[in-house]
């Protein structure tokens, strides 16, 4: 059987040689190859990523054994070795760990009840979701860029663009430590979800969406100079949980227009909220309002 498959592809490479084919061994190549296999291989961590010295035994998800769109539980490490090599796998249970090793490699990926990630390369971890109790450091930039957290899920953000675009939900958090750590937007639900921006220009710029209420903290210099928070109807739902914005870095809450009649803004001292704007009912409190805006 083996030899007649051989003889087939030898006569199609012929035909295709002749139909002037700049490739006429992708048949031979394409034998060769054979179809890629579904699930982990167990492995060491070095043969699974092609590099360094690890013996460790892991499950090894690459691009020959695809995990995507699997469901995933157990003890030993996955190991997402290649670009979407875990894409829109579901990983289950506070014992399950994966670690994506490159770009795409957990796209969309899901962890639940507690299944954790490292997710070591930019985008590795883009659009995942992460529900349950857990922490994560976000140290490299677009580490968690497009992922959601929440129902108790508390991560740091300690690189620029580590956090850029994130969604913080119900019980979970997120420290911005750094310049530009949490830039661009952030999507925010849930009166027990915080965003504490510590670092100067930490969240300089970014526009915080919260259609069910929020806590956002502005303590750095300029740590939220030029933003907007509020939450726009034409977009979403808008509930009647308040979003509660306070200002206390020098400049934290400069120019940032505030928006919605669920959103209420504390600038702690003068100097703090200089330029920034209340509209469609947003309301100010504080020694640091700025002239004409709406009292709460």
């Amino acid at each position: 059987m083996a030899k007649l498959l051989v003889f087939i592809a030898w006569i199609a490479a012929c035909a295709s040689q002749e139909a002037g084919d700049t490739e006429p061994d992708h048949f031979y190549r394409a034998l060769a190859a054979g179809p890629v296999k579904k699930g982990p291989v167990v492995t060491t961590q070095a043969a699974c990523l092609g590099s360094g010295t690890s013996k460790a035994l892991v499950n090894c998800c690459s691009a020959k054994r695809s995990c995507a769109s699997k469901g995933l539980t157990g003890g030993r490490l996955y190991t997402c070795a290649a670009a979407n090599s875990c894409k829109a796998t579901t990983f289950t249970g506070e014992t399950v760990k994966a670690y994506c090793a490159v770009k795409d490699a957990c796209k969309s990926a899901v962890f639940n009840l507690g299944a954790s990630a490292k997710c070591a390369a930019e985008k590795s971890c883009y659009f995942a979701s992460f529900i349950g109790k857990g922490k994560m450091a976000c140290n490299v930039a677009g580490h968690c860029e497009g992922a959601t957290f929440y129902n108790g899920w508390d991560i740091t953000c300690t690189t620029r663009r580590a956090c850029q675009n994130v969604n913080i939900g119900p019980g979970s958090s997120a420290i911005c430590s750094v310049a530009a750590a949490c830039p661009v937007e952030m999507y925010i639900w849930g009166s027990t979800s915080l965003i504490k921006c510590s670092g100067n220009r930490s969240c300089k710029g970014t526009d915080f969406t919260a259609n069910q209420g929020a806590n956002i903290a502005c303590i750095g210099k300029e740590s939220c100079k030029n933003g907007s928070v509020g939450c726009a109807f034409v977009q979403f739902s808008c509930s009647k949980v308040p979003t509660n914005t306070v200002c206390a870095g020098a400049n934290s809450c400069d120019g940032v227009k505030f928006y919605g009649k669920h959103t209420t803004a504390t600038c702690k001292k003068a100097g703090v909220c200089n330029g920034a704007t209340f509209v469609d009912g947003a309301c100010c409190k504080g020694k640091g309002c700025p002239k004409g805006a709406k009292k709460c």
